[in-house]
């Protein structure tokens, strides 16, 4: 049956009514149709393929309306269920390169630790008895540290979106950032003063900060929907893998003594290579593509990642849809910020399919914009900018945990955690082993969010894992309690990897996963810079100042000791505070991104695409900590009742469940009105209790287990869940 055309359109700036809208339910069977033939023109394709495209991303729940083959039709019923291994081998080829920029990042994040150890003796920053010569030598250990994030922050995230706009593309970005890498590692591993040091780090973090600012929305854009999470943490994963492998690397060649910061900078280069050889054998971002008006290669590369050129059509067309319904919306904001019409409600203003009939209104606009008007917009326009300060939320919440201050200095912390007053010479090669512990933790804890971040969500992955971030860091402050260094390296030990596994599954694997899919294409670049350039000046932050807060005041070995004991623990008792912080932001300013569940199956999504993201953050921001402060905290007190109470009641004894109000609907959109009045006129009781079933699922409660972000779709909406 044929969907009337609805003439309302959902603000993007101001989604009052917290709808995720299709453009093409608002569409006549023939515009539809009309539209996908022309659009199929532009490109050069099948025009019957794109009609058949064009019915399914209408509604995809109705696949099966539509005249398929037999192949596509099991690729269909198999698409929401097939796993990275069942891809095809392009996508997969493609995932795997990109895992090598980001074991390039991780790899040189755990040698610059490794080489800690050795390269201020090697600098004259200390002496023979491995004691810094005065205060200065410090801040100038940590600004050899500091200077690779600060630079990468500062200059290396915002090359990202020229080098990606107009020059090189995605893959040609990241290219051009590992050869800086390989030169930058070789660099600081033949640097004679610690001046030539800090010049080849500063080298280094402009290829860090273009790396970290396209890898991950490359690994997004080219990912099917409903793995698009699991596919894009890879980089935390692989980072954690490539640290991994670096704290290997400092083992291996720690035999060669004074000499062992040298190899341990060098061996960087392993990995930056294999990323240029690797990175011109996979294909190009499909919506990098279609931005800059090249539908045929966008087809084509979709083609390849997609297991029938039915699929690829379908995301490609829908894909298109949207955009044009992105930038013609940022055009009506002033008229659809003046009034919000209720969900499904009609009204006169004219023919509403011209946002979408249009088949390149999006590609020719952003062809008369520059980097600089991208940047205006991403801050002019309210979705963007609500995308911008959440992006910004998770990456800063990144350092505001304080696990970077144990990657950065795990080898000098390990080495001086029973206090500066050891005898002889340090234990360099305990320290190395205790921090390829924490590498080897930090890989392998990452492997659980694999399940969850897609069928759970990257907020659920948040905030169930932000309470045992702070307990663990608050144990591992409180062991400095204690003056005896009996047990105390044990204690310390456990609670840090009790830290790195909470964060291996929550916000590890989020961070880049969450900036990389918020911002809409338009500026896209630019705004994962943001989110880059937040998440790498505080690491630059970090590193500057965490060694003076480490630093033990002079005076006899006991005095010293105290000191140095007093320090860590008012260090980690700082982080336990910025944790709680984080946690506060994450609930009010973060909202959920991966899906959303079937009907009253929980953890079965329907996932959102990223164009559909538009709507999520369409929301007002003022409107999604009302809902938390309303809804959500109420029902988390009624919840905890409500688990204790199941506790104490007899077995079999009803307990009701709480229920908490919707957060996302559908907007509706009703059958023609003459064949909904017919089928309202001749219904059955079968019918009618089919209804009164549908009524029941959107009405009634949410039933959510755990922290669970759920939305229930059906013919009326989505309910979203408490933790939206």
């Amino acid at each position: 049956m044929a969907s009337s055309r609805s003439p309302h359109r959902v603000s993007l700036d101001n989604n009052e009514l917290r709808q995720i809208d299709n453009p093409l339910n608002h569409l006549r069977p023939s515009q539809l149709k009309k539209l996908a033939r022309d659009f199929a023109e532009s490109i050069g394709a099948d025009k019957a393929l794109f009609e058949k495209a064009a019915e399914i991303a209408n509604d995809p729940l109705s696949w099966k309306k539509v005249d398929v083959t037999k192949e596509e039709s099991t690729a269909l019923e198999e698409e929401k269920k097939q796993g990275f291994w069942l891809q095809p081998k392009p996508l997969r080829v493609s995932v795997v390169t990109l895992c090598f920029s980001a074991i390039v990042q991780g790899w040189i994040q755990a040698v610059s630790n490794g080489a800690n150890q050795t390269l201020p003796l090697a600098m004259g920053l200390k002496d023979k008895h491995n004691e810094w010569k005065g205060k200065d030598p410090v801040w100038k250990f940590a600004s050899i540290n500091a200077i690779t994030y600060l630079a990468a922050a500062m200059f290396g995230c915002w090359c990202s979106d020229p080098l990606q706009s107009w020059l090189l593309g995605r893959r040609g970005a990241i290219f051009a950032s590992a050869c800086i890498c390989l030169m930058a590692a070789i660099g600081a591993a033949t640097a004679q003063t610690w001046q030539e040091s800090l010049i080849w780090r500063a080298v280094l973090g402009l290829g860090i900060g273009a790396k970290a600012s396209v890898t991950p929305i490359f690994g997004a854009e080219i990912s099917p929907s409903h793995l698009r999470g699991t596919l894009v943490m890879n980089w935390q994963l692989f980072d954690a893998f490539g640290i991994f492998c670096g704290f290997t690397a400092n083992l291996i060649v720690s035999w060669t003594g004074n000499l062992s910061w040298r190899f341990q900078l060098a061996s960087a280069c392993i990995p930056a290579g294999c990323l240029m050889t690797l990175i011109w054998t996979i294909p190009e971002s499909p919506r990098w593509l279609l931005r800059r008006g090249k539908g045929d290669e966008a087809f084509r590369t979709l083609c390849a990642l997609r297991p029938t050129p039915l699929q690829a059509a379908t995301e490609l067309f829908y894909a298109n849809a949207q955009l044009q319904t992105e930038v013609a919306l940022f055009h009506r904001e002033r008229q659809d910020t003046e009034e919000a019409p209720r969900a499904g409600a009609s009204n006169n203003d004219g023919d509403s399919t011209h946002d979408v009939i249009q088949t390149s209104a999006f590609q020719d606009y952003w062809k008369r914009t520059n980097y600089w008007t991208r940047i205006y917009r991403l801050f002019r326009n309210a979705r963007s900018r609500r995308a911008a300060i959440a992006a910004s939320v998770v990456m800063l919440s990144q350092q505001l945990c304080g696990v970077n201050a144990i990657m950065f200095y795990s080898t000098t912390f390990f080495r001086d955690v029973d206090g500066p007053n050891n005898k002889g010479i340090p234990n360099n090669k305990a320290a190395l082993w205790l921090s390829w512990g924490v590498g080897l933790a930090n890989f392998v804890f990452t492997f659980p969010a694999y399940w969850w971040i897609d069928s759970r969500g990257r907020r659920f992955l948040l905030l169930a894992t932000y309470p045992g971030m702070i307990i663990s860091m608050l144990g591992a402050c409180l062991s400095f309690l204690t003056t005896s260094d009996a047990g105390k390296e044990a204690r310390v030990g456990v609670f840090m990897m009790l830290f790195i596994l909470f964060y291996s599954i929550g916000q590890g694997p989020v961070a880049f996963t969450y900036a990389s899919e918020v911002f809409p294409l338009f500026c896209r670049e630019a705004g994962m810079s943001l989110a880059v350039f937040v998440n790498l000046f505080g690491a630059g932050l970090l590193t500057l100042f965490v060694p003076q807060a480490q630093v033990a005041s002079h005076g006899p070995p006991e005095d010293r000791a105290r000191s140095w004991d007093k320090n860590q623990q008012r260090l980690l008792g700082a982080f336990v505070g910025c944790n709680v912080i984080a946690l506060l932001l994450i609930f009010f300013l973060v909202p959920e991104t991966a899906g959303a569940s079937v009907s009253k199956e929980h953890g079965k999504l329907n996932y959102m695409s990223l164009e559909e993201l538009n709507y999520i953050f369409g929301v007002p921001t003022a409107k999604h900590i009302q809902y938390q402060v309303r809804h959500v905290l109420p029902w988390a007190v009624d919840m905890v009742k409500y688990q204790f109470g199941r506790l104490w009641r007899k077995k079999g004894e009803g307990v009701e469940k709480p229920y908490i109000e919707k957060m996302y609907y559908w907007v509706a959109v009703k059958e023609a009105e003459s064949e909904e009045s017919q089928e309202r006129s001749g219904s059955t009781e079968e019918t009618k209790e089919a209804e009164q079933e549908h009524r029941e699922v959107a009405d009634g409660p949410n039933q959510v287990s755990g922290a669970l972000d759920s939305i229930d779709i059906d013919s009326r909406g989505i309910s979203g869940g408490p933790w939206e």
